[in-house]
């Protein structure tokens, strides 16, 4: 007699797209395997949220491991990336027509974006680095430093594809258009409170240049961020309000002036205390990241994630590195940035 405790697991049927999820259940123990086997992104840890984005690729039409891998969750909120929703699209047998063009240099540059639908209007959306100064996006740390053309490329195109075909994405928006405005959704929905919470907040996004300009752009900041020289900063001093307005030519000589620098030229400022700069000690730097966190703790939500990531950037010249890795001056000068907030 079979043990009562043993239960029959009914296999799970697999077709031309890749497996036939047909109930909850089937759901969920896909769900555990792609947690088990470390495939889930990041955000989607647990079984219970893998589920839950392959329930929205079901409604829009994707795979399992398409939706899987097309589906990011923001701040909480379900969005579909830029080439999935144009797959999606394409795929949808509606789309006659499907461009995207740029136009124009420096302030002017603009990518375009024209869907044609059958039996409807052409859409058009742009996006230029005009809208993007405007919102603040260019020359942010990330995407909008390494590759921005792609960027603005993908504002026009998930702005065209949301009003040409909102039926087939389903509402949803773009990945990259949300994951811009997150720090404003969070301020308004989810303000951190703690210390270690808005510490925890304050993270980077991590690229990987892909063309020869992005390359040099990458090189020029490590060499920077190694002496501890605010990027724009630098760039400002030659006349340019970011690094992404510098001209290929220009790049390439700064870089190859940062790799042979003047043995004559000053070094990096380091701010120092009246009896010079204190002694950079563990029991020191103990000290002043409990200082940090206690001045956080008390401008409580007077003190955003965003103005957190600027002062990090100031004390640090890159919000890459993390209070418990700053040094004692550094400490130091988020330390009263924190407590200059009113």
């Amino acid at each position: 007699m079979a043990n009562d405790e043993t239960k029959d697991i009914t296999p799970i049927l697999s077709g031309p797209r890749g497996l036939s999820l047909t109930s909850l259940e089937d759901m969920f123990r896909f769900a555990q395997y792609v947690v088990a086997s470390g495939f889930a992104p990041k955000g989607m840890e647990k079984p219970a949220s893998i589920l839950i984005a392959v329930q929205i690729g079901q409604e829009v039409g994707l795979a399992p491991m398409q939706a899987v891998q097309g589906i990011a969750v923001i701040n909480g909120r379900p969005t579909i990336y830029g080439d999935t929703a144009k797959a999606l699209v394409e795929a949808s047998g509606m789309c006659v027509g499907f461009s995207e063009t740029f136009s124009g240099e420096g302030d002017k540059l603009t990518a375009r974006c024209e869907i044609n639908r059958a039996g409807r209007a052409p859409v058009v959306q742009t996006f230029s680095v005009e809208d993007a100064k405007r919102a603040k996006l260019w020359g942010k740390e990330g995407p909008w430093t390494f590759y921005p053309r792609r960027m603005l490329q993908l504002r026009a195109r998930g702005f065209a594809i949301r009003d040409a075909f909102p039926d087939v994405i389903k509402g949803l928006a773009t990945t990259e258009d949300v994951i811009d405005y997150d720090r404003l959704e969070r301020q308004r929905d989810s303000i951190p409170t703690s210390a270690d919470e808005i510490i925890e907040n304050a993270k980077a996004e991590v690229v990987t240049p892909s063309t020869p300009r992005d390359i040099l752009i990458a090189e020029i900041v490590k060499i920077l961020r190694e002496r501890k020289i605010g990027v724009n900063q630098h760039f400002g001093k030659l006349g340019y309000s970011s690094i992404t307005d510098v001209p290929d030519a220009k790049l390439e000589a700064e870089l190859n002036k940062l790799q042979s620098p003047d043995p004559h030229e000053d070094p990096p400022f380091e701010p120092e205390t009246p009896d010079g700069p204190p002694e950079n000690t563990d029991a020191e730097k103990a000290r002043l990241l409990e200082a940090v966190k206690a001045a956080v703790k008390k401008a409580g939500k007077k003190l955003t994630g965003d103005m957190f990531d600027l002062m990090l950037d100031n004390a640090t010249m890159g919000p890459t590195v993390q209070p418990e890795k700053m040094n004692v001056q550094e400490l130091t000068a988020l330390l009263k940035a924190v407590e200059g907030v009113k």
